[in-house]
């Protein structure tokens, strides 16, 4: 390079050095980088309930399989499936002709049992004996009034010694046969009460005979024994039915109440069970369970609040878990059997904490922060302890003051260090303690 060349080189260095604008010299004449616009919540401290929630499944406790208990014909099908049915509606009904003849055979033994028993009642040769008994016994006393009458004209010999003989004589004649009539007495009646206790037997065997015989006629008409929703039928009319199937006609579940069965880990139980004992002797009585929450399949809430019904008796070892039973109205019958869902349960309140919405939560390697601008619009990262979810809210312990704006939309841009346009929207409402 040449002498001249080196100066010049030099000198358009200089002047374009020159001509650019310092750092932060086009930020000035512009007023600075644009501020984002971000929308944040003014978090306070509240106390707030906490819930847990459980995977369930709803069943109806008490569904009944409607069988037939006689065999026949399905005459009529009196539902449809899916019908909500009454507790004692007829459902089907069987031909009832095979089983009024035995009830009219039933009735005619019964009259004649009723008619023997009468009969043994009245006791028509008691009554003959008893009357044959009676003259026996005249006869005996005018026997012995002979003798009576002739012994003291024998002893001063105004009779004949013959005429005593003969009056004695005729007295023990009269006296066997008294005897003899008492003693077919007695037999008459010993036979007169095995007669009606035979009678009685009869009687009472002809009015079972006649009951299981109209038992049978009146279960050919097949009610449902208790209200709810019955399924679909398995015999059509003019189907044939027999009380020794296996499989039922149709199911009826009732649906008010719908029950649900959820499963609790393990420790979540012995720490509920901790807080209720804790509970209980702070307070010196039993502290009935919170009412149970229903979360169906499309996110909404059961408008009706459930109760705790029972627990197995045991924890299943294979899952460690226990299964457990609440009860939910359902007047509306809008909940079936099977249906998935979830139950919440409160098991606590924490005072003294804040919530904010899920998604103003961010996880890094373990540990969750939130971004919060201060009065400046600049945003800084805080390191939070998240502890519990409320529907979609988090319970934040510490981390966070009273006033902080914590950034819930516009986190993309929001970077800490950035300055924003602060947005504030009102808190999302958290249920309050009660």
């Amino acid at each position: 390079m040449t002498r001249l060349a080196v100066p010049l080189v030099v000198a358009v260095f200089t002047i374009s050095s020159c001509s650019s604008p310092e750092p932060g010299a086009q930020q000035k004449a512009g007023g600075g980088p644009p501020r984002f616009p971000v929308t944040a919540v003014s978090v306070t401290e509240r106390t707030i309930p906490i819930f847990q929630e459980f995977i369930g499944s709803t069943f109806s406790q008490d569904t009944v399989q409607i069988n037939s208990r006689v065999n026949g014909y399905i005459e009529q099908w009196l539902f449809k499936p899916g019908d909500i049915v009454a507790a004692g509606q007829l459902l089907y009904k069987i031909d009832p002709r095979t089983y009024r003849a035995p009830v009219d055979g039933a009735k005619a033994e019964l009259a004649r049992a009723t008619a023997q028993l009468s009969f043994a009642r009245e006791g028509v040769d008691v009554l003959r004996g008893e009357s044959e008994l009676a003259q026996a016994e005249a006869s005996l006393i005018k026997a012995e009034q002979d003798v009576a009458r002739v012994r003291p004209l024998v002893k001063e010999t105004a009779l004949p010694e013959q005429d005593l003989d003969a009056a004695q004589a005729n007295e023990r004649v009269a006296r066997n046969n008294y005897r003899a009539r008492e003693a077919n007495v007695a037999q008459l009646r010993l036979t007169q009460k095995t007669q009606i206790q035979q009678a009685e037997a009869a009687l009472q065997a002809a009015k079972a005979l006649l009951e299981t015989a109209e038992l049978n006629l009146q279960f050919t008409e097949i009610r449902s024994p208790v209200a709810g929703r019955a399924g679909e039928t398995k015999i059509q009319v003019g189907g044939l039915v027999s009380s020794n199937s296996q499989e039922p006609l149709t199911l009826v579940s009732p649906l008010d109440p719908i029950y649900v069965e959820f499963k609790v880990g393990e420790r979540d139980y012995l720490e509920y069970i901790k807080k209720q004992i804790a509970a209980q002797q702070a307070t010196g009585r039993q502290v009935p369970v919170e009412p149970l929450q229903l979360l169906l399949a499309d996110g909404t809430v059961y408008p009706y609040p459930g109760v705790y019904r029972y627990a197995d008796r045991a924890v299943d070892v294979q899952t460690g878990t226990l299964k457990l039973i609440g009860a939910f109205p359902n007047p509306q019958r809008m909940l079936l059997p099977g249906q998935f869902s979830r139950v919440r349960l409160r098991t606590g309140v924490k005072p003294g904490v804040f919530a904010v919405p899920q998604r103003a939560i961010q996880e890094l390697q373990g540990l969750r922060q939130v971004m919060v601008a201060d009065q400046d619009g600049r945003v800084k990262a805080r390191t939070v302890t998240a502890t519990d979810r409320v529907g979609n809210m988090w319970v934040i312990e510490k981390g966070l003051a009273n006033g902080d704006h914590v950034i819930v939309d516009g986190l993309q841009k929001a970077m800490p260090g950035a300055q924003v346009t602060v947005k504030l929207t009102a808190e999302s409402p958290v249920e309050s303690a009660k």
